[in-house]
């Protein structure tokens, strides 16, 4: 993967440090990236602990979700297509017709968006 690559990973992931890629790629080497990436999720994920339970996640609003995933914690409980003619793919995730599943533990930025968008619904 390239230095601006995996730079755009870290400011898409990471928006609340306010990152530039560019700077980023100018001021470190690939592998002081890619070890940086390595930190901040490690960072992220032992702040994250906290899983909100399903019936929590029953009483949520959307965006009460939203914000929860953007700020990294782990949300419990299926969640499903809002049309099931519809398909969800990315590398990793995958939602198909009537198909419920747990979101994974690190949303990317595309699957929030399709959450807060109200295309992939509490189930």
């Amino acid at each position: 993967m390239a230095k601006i690559d995996i730079a755009n990973e870290i400011v898409e992931e990471f928006p609340d440090r306010g990152y530039e890629a560019n700077q980023l790629t100018t001021d470190h080497t690939e592998k002081e990236l890619i070890e940086l990436q390595s930190l901040l999720r490690t960072e992220r994920d032992q702040v994250v602990n906290e899983t909100t339970p399903q019936s929590e996640v029953e009483d949520l609003t959307t965006d009460e979700i939203v914000q929860a995933l953007v700020e990294g914690k782990v949300i419990s409980g299926n969640f499903k297509l809002a049309d099931p003619r519809t398909h969800y793919a990315e590398n990793g995730f995958t939602l198909v017709g009537e198909q419920e599943k747990e979101l994974p533990e690190q949303p990317s930025s595309r699957l929030i968006e399709r959450v807060r968008a109200g295309f992939i619904v509490k189930a």
